[in-house]
């Protein structure tokens, strides 16, 4: 058969399979999981204020066509390279004999952590757990999780898990204490604590200790909601059978990432300084391409505010930078 009669069958393949399943991906890949909106402020009792009423709705819709003209793409390369198509994918999330095996990987990666700490929800202070599943299930409607504090992890969250077996949550020792959340009740009084840290290139990424604990709560909550872990898996899965390509498992990867850690900064006390943070995270490791979209997020939100808010932040900004190198 023509090469190209074979190469243009299946691009008109793709150009009708996305549009078919853009209601499904929408709902079950794309949607940004938005459940309570904060008080904005931005530190102690000093409210955010917005350019108008809509400015800031604004923000979070443009972020919404993006990722899901990114989700569209995505699906267009997989269905190309697979000819799997949304709703198979998401089938497979489903699949007892593919989850189970998924959990019996991951159950044996924690086993092999000899040296880490692990402490089982009903053996942890229920202070801590009480705190984690309060914002947790604010922003999940899953319940079937269980919390696992731990010294294993870099980052202050993680996790993995399906709908059928159930979601762990792992969260940080270090972080999640009965210290910090103290400080999560004071600020709610209009006190504050800032964390930061200096890094390689001598900058500094600050955040409030208290929009902090939330900030990873609630990514890790979107991470549950989409079932992350298991979508990797799934497309990781496809990749060593050589039915996808490393970047078509990138970029639904990258796009997975994004969309549970804009869940989390839209509903942030302060926006703008979640998505500073980001940043300076991305620069440190992230692609040119992730890099990329945060800065277009910031400046976004940073033309939401209002001018006398954004002057607020920015000094605030410039006064933790200089305190930071006393």
């Amino acid at each position: 058969m023509n090469k190209k009669f074979i190469f243009c069958f299946i691009w008109l393949q793709c150009s009708v399979v996305v549009p078919k399943f853009q209601n499904f991906i929408e709902q079950n890949f794309s949607k940004i999981h938005l459940s309570k909106f904060p008080i904005f402020r931005l530190y102690a009792d000093e409210s955010i204020g917005f350019k108008n009423d809509v400015a800031y709705q604004n923000v979070i819709d443009t972020r919404k066509k993006k990722i899901t003209l990114g989700f569209e793409k995505f699906f267009a390369s997989l269905f190309k390279e697979s000819e799997i198509t949304p709703e198979e994918l998401y089938e497979q999330f489903y699949d007892e004999k593919i989850v189970s095996s998924y959990h019996v990987l991951k159950d044996a990666e924690r086993g092999s952590m000899h040296e880490a700490i692990f402490i089982e929800e009903q053996e942890a202070d229920p202070e801590i757990i009480a705190f984690i599943k309060m914002i947790l299930f604010r922003y999940t409607t899953k319940r079937n999780l269980k919390i696992v504090l731990t010294d294993g992890i870099a980052q202050a969250t993680a996790s993995y898990g399906s709908d059928l077996y159930g979601h762990t949550v792992l969260c940080n020792i270090h972080v999640y204490t009965k210290e910090n959340i103290a400080k999560y009740y004071e600020a709610l009084q209009g006190g504050y604590s800032i964390r930061y840290d200096i890094l390689p290139d001598r900058s500094v990424r600050w955040m409030e200790v208290s929009s902090f604990l939330t900030l990873r709560l609630i990514f890790i909550a979107s991470w549950v909601q989409h079932q992350t872990d298991l979508f990797v898996y799934v497309l990781d899965r496809c990749l060593q059978r050589q039915m996808i390509s490393y970047e078509t498992i990138n970029l639904g990867v990258m796009l997975q990432k994004f969309l549970n850690i804009l869940s989390a900064v839209f509903q942030s006390t302060n926006p703008l300084e979640s998505a500073l943070f980001v940043l300076k995270s991305e620069l440190d490791s992230g692609s040119n391409k992730s890099i990329k979209l945060w800065k277009l997020l910031v400046q976004g939100l940073a033309e939401s505010y209002s001018d006398r808010s954004l002057l607020k932040f920015q000094n605030f900004d410039q006064k933790i930078k200089q305190e930071s190198k006393k």
